[in-house]
């Protein structure tokens, strides 16, 4: 299937760079190109990655968004930096995190805020970005700078709460990625900020760790 946003152009592939860094390995192979002759640069090894191609469509693979904790945020901050990533945005709240992961995921850009006071669901008024991570990026990237907060990258919705709910925390639950408008999304952001999604769950990251002992 061919994705087509106006004036973006056509997109037929994305690539994930994530762990195994395609980037990492391209700036290697400009390094050791440098020093190789015309035919050398033909044959060396190093010209060349492995990829593997996948159906994102395949029910195999599971997305799973990953969630934010900020640590030493003032709630004001937040809320003023949130205002320049839209035209605006309305806060309902509610009464605990099923009732966020049911509201966030109706179609608004839209995401749960968890802290001490209580349960909340920002939804966004004609954002900047086509997503509530993109979104959530544009935040981090005026707080953290300015050391108006921390921040925490964290798999699972559950760890989520239990560290937003701390005082001076804040939990940020963002909503399932989906499929359908996920090339589209591409097109009109670019890259996915970092640590949009993770393809498994939490628990399976723990064959990262066992592998290493694999000798």
């Amino acid at each position: 299937k061919k994705y087509n946003v106006k004036d973006k152009g056509i997109l037929l592939f994305a690539m994930g760079d994530g762990n195994h860094s395609l980037a990492t390995a391209k700036s290697q192979w400009e390094d050791i190109k440098a020093n190789l002759n015309e035919a050398e640069k033909e044959t060396n090894p190093a010209r060349y990655a492995l990829v593997e191609l996948e159906n994102i469509f395949d029910e195999a693979l599971l997305f799973e968004p990953i969630h934010r904790v900020f640590f030493n945020l003032d709630r004001k901050d937040f809320d003023a930096s949130l205002e320049k990533t839209a035209e605006g945005f309305s806060v309902k709240a509610v009464k605990d995190l099923e009732e966020i992961k049911s509201e966030i995921n109706k179609g608004s850009q839209s995401f749960g805020y968890i802290d001490s006071t209580g349960y909340f669901v920002y939804t966004m008024k004609n954002p900047k970005s086509s997503t509530s991570a993109g979104t959530m990026q544009l935040v981090i990237d005026d707080l953290v700078p300015n050391k108006k907060a921390d921040i925490d990258y964290i798999h699972g919705m559950d760890v989520t709460e239990e560290l937003g709910r701390k005082s001076n925390n804040a939990g940020i639950i963002l909503p399932e990625i989906s499929k359908e408008t996920f090339f589209e999304s591409i097109l009109h952001d670019r890259a996915f900020p970092r640590k949009t999604f993770s393809i498994g769950h939490a628990h399976e990251k723990r064959f990262y760790f066992e592998a290493r002992k694999i000798k």
